[in-house]
C-alpha cells in the first residue's frame, strides 16, 4: 500500500476509483458508499492477481538470501506493473521467475512481462478458436447422426461420406508432408539448405526466441511445397538448456502430434564440414560476400547464418570454414531504398525456392518477397506508414513512462 500511495501521488494514470479508495483509506476517513464498493472490488482483484503470480514456496526454497531479497524487490515491481500496465500475464511459472532474476534492469523486466502477457493472450485466443471450431463440428456431426438414425441422408463419419473426418484428415496431411520430403530426398535434385546455428547461444533471449519462431514457420511452409528443401540445422548444441527450451517452446514440431509421420529436419551438433565434406559444393550466403549470387542455383548446398548478422557473423563464419561467400543480387534487380538489406529467413527461403522453380529468375523472386516499405523512397511513404511510426513512438513513450514510474515507486526498497 505504501508503494502504491507513493506512486499515485506522482502520477495521474491510476484508476480514479483506486485513487479515491487509497486516499480515504490512508486518511482514516469513512469511505463513501457510492465509491467504496467498486474501488474495493478493484483493489481486491488486484491483490488476488498479484498473489496468483507470486513464486511458490518450492521455488523460493531453492534461492539464497541475496536472491530472496531480489525476488522481494521484483514482487514490488510486479505490484506496480499490475496497477499501471494495460496488459499482464495470466500465470508465471518457476522458469519465468528464474528468467526475471536474470534480467539486468527494470526496462528488461517490464519488456519480459509484456511479452509474457502477449504470448499468453495469443495462446488463449488460439485455443478458444480451436475449441469453437471443434464444438461446431461436433454439433454438425450430431445433427447429421440424428438424421441418419431416423433413416435420412445423414453425412459424416460412420454415415454417408461427404464430410471427411477432420481428425483422420489431419493425420493424412502429416503423411502427405512426409511423402513429399521422402520423395525430395530420394530424387535429390533440389539444393540443400543448412542453417548455421553456432551464434544462437550468444544472442539475447528475446532475439533467440524470435529466430526460433521463424524456424517453426519456415519448417511448416517447407512441408507445403510440392518439392521441399532438405533442411538441416548445423552447429546446434542440443545439450544447452536454452536450446532445449527453444526446440520445445518455439520450434514446436518436435513435441507435437503425429511426429512419427513426418520427416523433420535435423538439429545436429555437427559442423557444416562434417555434414558436407566437399567445400566446393557449398555457398555461404552473406550480405558481406564479394561475389554475387545470380542465375540458376547450381551448387548443392546453400548455408544461411541463423543470426541478424549485425556483427558480420556470416562473413566471419564463411571465412573460418573456408566456404565461398556470396551475396544476394539486390543491386542488380531492385532499388532498395530504406532499411538494411536483410530478408527474414522465411522470405529468403521463398526467394531460393522461386529461383529454383524459375531456373534463375531473381528479379521476380526478389520483388515477390521483399517488403514494399524497403522499395519506397522517402517521398513515396504513405500516410499510413507515418501513422504507424507515430504509433510506435507513442508505445515506446508509454513503455518508458511505465519503467520510470516503477523505478520511482521502488527506489527506496
Amino acid at each position: 500500500m505504501e508503494v502504491l500511495c507513493r506512486l499515485f501521488r506522482s502520477t495521474r494514470r491510476a484508476h480514479p476509483l483506486v485513487c479515491s479508495y487509497l486516499k480515504q483509506s490512508s486518511s482514516g476517513s469513512s469511505v463513501r458508499p457510492e465509491t467504496s464498493t467498486s474501488a474495493a472490488d478493484y483493489a481486491e482483484a488486484h491483490r488476488k492477481k498479484l498473489e496468483s503470480l507470486k513464486p511458490n514456496e518450492t521455488f523460493l526454497s531453492t534461492l539464497n538470501k541475496e536472491q530472496l531479497n531480489v525476488v522481494n524487490k521484483l514482487i514490488k515491481e510486479l505490484e506496480v506493473y499490475l496497477w499501471m500496465a494495460p496488459t499482464a500475464p495470466e500465470t508465471m511459472s518457476d522458469d519465468h521467475w528464474r528468467r526475471m532474476l536474470t534480467q539486468k534492469n527494470v526496462f528488461e523486466r517490464v519488456t519480459f512481462l509484456r511479452y509474457l502477457a502477449l504470448t499468453q493472450h495469443r495462446a488463449r485466443r488460439d485455443a478458444l478458436k480451436k475449441k469453437t471450431n471443434n464444438d461446431e463440428l461436433e454439433k454438425q456431426f450430431a445433427a447429421e447422426k440424428e438424421k441418419f438414425d431416423r433413416g435420412g441422408m445423414g453425412y459424416g463419419p460412420g454415415m454417408y461420406q461427404i464430410l471427411i473426418n477432420p481428425m483422420r484428415n489431419k493425420k493424412r496431411i502429416h503423411q502427405e508432408y512426409g511423402i513429399r520430403v521422402w520423395r525430395s530426398m530420394r530424387l535429390d535434385d533440389k539444393p540443400h539448405i543448412v542453417f548455421d546455428m553456432q551464434f544462437l547461444h550468444e544472442m539475447f533471449e528475446r532475439r533467440r526466441n524470435v529466430i526460433g519462431n521463424q524456424m517453426q514457420y519456415l519448417i511448416a511452409e517447407n512441408f507445403q511445397r510440392e518439392e521441399p528443401f532438405q533442411l538441416t540445422f548445423a552447429n546446434f548444441n542440443d545439450q544447452l538448456e536454452s536450446n532445449k527450451r527453444l526446440l520445445h517452446d518455439f520450434v514446436g514440431f518436435y513435441n507435437g502430434e503425429h511426429t512419427d509421420q513426418l520427416i523433420l529436419p535435423d538439429f545436429v551438433n555437427k559442423s557444416i564440414r562434417q555434414i558436407y565434406p566437399d567445400e566446393k559444393e557449398i555457398v555461404y550466403i552473406s550480405r558481406y560476400g564479394r561475389e554475387v549470387l545470380d542465375g540458376p542455383l547450381q551448387h548443392k548446398v546453400y548455408v544461411i547464418c541463423a543470426s541478424y548478422d549485425l556483427n558480420r557473423e556470416s562473413i566471419g563464419a564463411a571465412r573460418k570454414g573456408s566456404f565461398r561467400a556470396m551475396r544476394l543480387p539486390f543491386k542488380r534487380y531492385v532499388r532498395w531504398q530504406t532499411g538494411p538489406q536483410y530478408l527474414p529467413f522465411i522470405n529468403l527461403l521463398r526467394v531460393l525456392d522461386e529461383v529454383y522453380q524459375s531456373n534463375g529468375d531473381w528479379r521476380s523472386a526478389l520483388l515477390n518477397n521483399i517488403s514494399k516499405r524497403h522499395l519506397r523512397s522517402e517521398e513515396e511513404k504513405s500516410a499510413y506508414a507515418i501513422f504507424n511510426a507515430e504509433k510506435t513512438k507513442e508505445k515506446k513513450r508509454e513503455l518508458e513512462e511505465l519503467v520510470k514510474m516503477i523505478e520511482d515507486a521502488t527506489s527506496n526498497i
